[in-house]
């Protein structure tokens, strides 16, 4: 006494399941990849902000130098 849809889901049975863990792993995966993506890319921005830094206080003690 299930709608239609409910008794497709249930007729999948256990293919269906693999099928939904295959994607929400795919899903993980893919917000892993951006994590890492980003986390990468916000170490590159900090490095390039504290060689920016260091190089205009080198800049500064020469500049007081002469």
């Amino acid at each position: 006494m299930a709608c239609e849809g409910c008794k497709m889901a249930s007729s999948g049975g256990f293919k269906e399941m693999q099928t939904i863990q295959a994607g929400m792993a795919l899903s993980w995966s893919v917000l892993f990849f951006l994590l890492v993506l980003f986390l990468l890319l916000g170490f590159f921005v900090w490095a390039m902000h504290m060689a920016s830094q260091q190089a205009q206080q080198i800049h500064r003690s020469k500049g007081h130098l002469s």
